[in-house]
């Protein structure tokens, strides 16, 4: 699962700001910075805009991002308009055809049927107690406009991303727990990127 077919799905959804407005980031590069910085340990929009400045070279082999990162402003404006319902259907579907793709034969005996589509097992995991546990419900604190919505969105984007992602160091068989797999995203961005995009 690749950034090219994750900016193909985000490149749907209408963008949410007025088109006469100051447009100088591209929606597809602030919804792909929003998942992988709560992805890496961050909680809120001032966090996205930090994770974006200390990772902009990474980010850069993949987003065009012509006028630099954006702004927590610009983050909370796009977050706040988006329509949840197409945010959800793009990310969700993204995240769990990657997850499909990343099952072992015994996950996929243990999770779900052989013929479960993507989206089937999307919203299998949405009600996911573990998210809860991952995340620490970091933005419930959010609550105007879509943002709380979204950002649930986003956490959930994650969720099963790091639950198929392999350890970032050989450990045997054992598995490391996804709060680990967060905080090593957070310290290494290569894993951060085997976490995002890479099957």
């Amino acid at each position: 699962m690749d950034s090219a077919r994750l900016k193909e799905k985000l490149e749907t959804i209408p963008d949410p700001r007025r088109p006469w407005g100051n447009l100088r980031h591209k929606p597809e590069d602030i919804l792909v910075i929003g998942p992988a910085a709560l992805l890496c340990n961050r909680k809120d929009f001032e966090d996205m805009e930090a994770f974006g400045q200390e990772r902009e070279a990474e980010l850069r082999t993949f987003l065009e991002l012509p006028e630099g990162i954006p702004d927590e402003s610009t983050f909370f404006r796009v977050f706040r308009r988006v329509n949840p319902k197409e945010l959800s259907c793009c990310l969700g579907a993204w995240a769990a055809e990657a997850r499909e793709l990343r099952r072992t034969s015994t996950e996929r005996s243990s999770i779900s049927s052989a013929d479960k589509s993507a989206w089937e097992f999307y919203l299998s995991i949405r009600g996911h107690r573990s998210l809860d546990v991952l995340f620490r419900k970091d933005a419930a604190q959010v609550s105007r406009g879509h943002r709380p919505e979204n950002l649930n969105i986003l956490m959930k984007t994650a969720l099963p991303l790091l639950q198929a992602a392999p350890n970032p160091r050989p450990m045997g068989k054992k598995q490391m727990t996804g709060p680990k797999k967060r905080f090593t995203a957070a310290m290494n961005p290569d894993y951060m990127f085997t976490v995002f995009f890479r099957t």
